[in-house]
């Protein structure tokens, strides 16, 4: 349903069973505030619309206890007239779409589906993504696992870092489709006992992309970033970089990503320790050591984002 309101009626305490709702807010009288139930209430690839039809004041949408919005804690503001957005739950956590349609096409909504996006999904385990009502198309990232770092047997001798898996975009005509396989590249974990961390895993959608694994370092040589095919896009990922030996030395860097966050290489000046980090960002790669007694950084696992459009 297409919903009105205005300052009067804020603050809006939405509930799950509101997921799917599109909400017009005339702030003329004052902001209006929508007040998110939990994340994992609402459920994966689900969420509301919010448009602000006034130039005065503001819309506002705050998320529950400490979940997030695009990764901040703190409210989302629109400030414009006839802004339109999106904000759908991952199951943890919210996200912002901005939704760029001409507003004589608003009207669609009024008795069924918005045109344009509708949903979206990430899928960090192994499964199956389902196609929801009313979704024609979609467009699907995935990325293969990020490699582990290697651990050194020696002192003073600085490993690879593990590299990123590779990056697969496409667009699916999935009219046709209910269903498809996804599996996600596992991570790669980090040398524990002296030699190099293990590659990551390969990511699939169905038979329409393979995003590969990053590859483990070869001693104080960093991996080969993993490669992609079948997609729209290709985007191989970064490699892990080399280490240096000796006083000073370094462990290399975990390659990044196409989301970044390679893990850093372990510094001789690390306390003593020189410990690879672990990976930040999915299938990123982990950092390699400097130091005997320390261990590899662990890589990131794969995901997929499918962004799911209707009619």
């Amino acid at each position: 349903p297409w919903v009105q309101v205005t300052s009067a009626g804020s603050p809006v305490n939405l509930a799950a069973a509101d997921a799917g709702n599109a909400y017009e807010a005339d702030t003329t009288g004052g902001s209006v505030t929508f007040n998110l139930p939990s994340a994992a209430s609402v459920g994966n690839g689900k969420g509301f619309v919010f448009k602000k039809t006034a130039a005065a004041n503001s819309l506002i949408v705050d998320p529950s206890g400490t979940e997030t919005i695009d990764g901040a804690s703190a409210s989302y503001t629109m400030l414009s007239t006839n802004d339109l957005i999106g904000i759908y739950s991952n199951g943890a956590a919210w996200y912002v779409v901005d939704i760029l349609q001409a507003p004589a096409t608003l009207a669609a909504a009024l008795g069924g589906v918005l045109p344009g996006l509708q949903s979206l999904q990430v899928i960090i385990a192994s499964g199956t993504w389902t196609k929801p009502d009313g979704i024609s198309k979609i467009l699907a990232i995935g990325t293969g696992g990020g490699a582990g770092g290697g651990d050194s047997n020696s002192s003073n001798i600085g490993m690879g870092g593990g590299a990123a898996g590779g990056t697969s975009i496409k667009l699916i005509d999935v009219s046709a489709i209910t269903s498809e396989t996804v599996t996600i590249g596992d991570a790669g974990a980090g040398s524990t006992v002296g030699g190099n961390g293990a590659a990551g895993g390969n990511t699939t959608f169905g038979a329409h992309f393979t995003a590969n694994g990053g590859g483990a370092n070869n001693g104080g040589q960093g991996g080969v970033g993993g490669a992609a095919t079948s997609g729209n896009m290709n985007i191989p990922g970064g490699d892990g970089a080399s280490g240096s030996n000796g006083d000073g030395g370094h462990g290399g860097n975990g390659g990044d990503s196409f989301w970044g966050g390679g893990g850093r290489g372990g510094f001789d000046g690390d306390a003593g320790t020189g410990a690879g980090g672990n990976a930040g960002a999915y299938g990123a790669g982990g950092g390699g050591t400097h130091h005997t007694g320390t261990n590899g950084g662990n890589g990131k696992a794969g995901v997929v984002f499918v962004l799911e459009f209707g009619a």
